[in-house]
């Protein structure tokens, strides 16, 4: 896990406003987590590579979901289509995902919690023949 101290201030308000009056500096801590993502088949072609890290910044705790969410933003709605339809108002897996080596539907599927270190490997069900 890694913590992120951002130091944000108004300074460059007052450079463009010299009457500005109030003087404000904020400290918010930041904390990320790695999770290594390996793809298969097809995944690996949509996405260029073969291995991939997630950083997930912690508002609260993050899910497989959230590793398929940010994974399909990066690369892109076909990759989405073959991973899980996360439109439909219960998302639904399309690809077998393994967690540390344990399929996620065996545990708590897209709700599956996911902590530093942990490993995901995703194989997609659909291939080219």
């Amino acid at each position: 896990m890694q913590t992120v101290y951002l130091k944000i201030s108004n300074a460059r308000l007052r450079n463009c406003n010299p009457s500005y009056p109030i003087q404000w500096t904020s400290i918010w801590r930041v904390q990320y987590l790695d999770v290594e993502v390996e793809l298969l088949g097809q995944l690996r072609s949509l996405a260029g590579k073969q291995k991939t890290t997630v950083r997930l910044k912690l508002q609260s705790e993050p899910t497989v979901l959230t590793v398929i969410r940010l994974l399909s933003d990066q690369f892109g709605s076909e990759f989405e289509v073959n991973v899980a339809d996360l439109k439909a108002e219960k998302p639904q897996l399309k690809a077998l995902i393994l967690k540390n080596n344990v399929e996620v539907g065996s545990l708590e599927r897209l709700k599956t919690k996911v902590k530093e270190g942990d490993k995901l490997v995703i194989i997609p069900i659909t291939h080219k023949g």
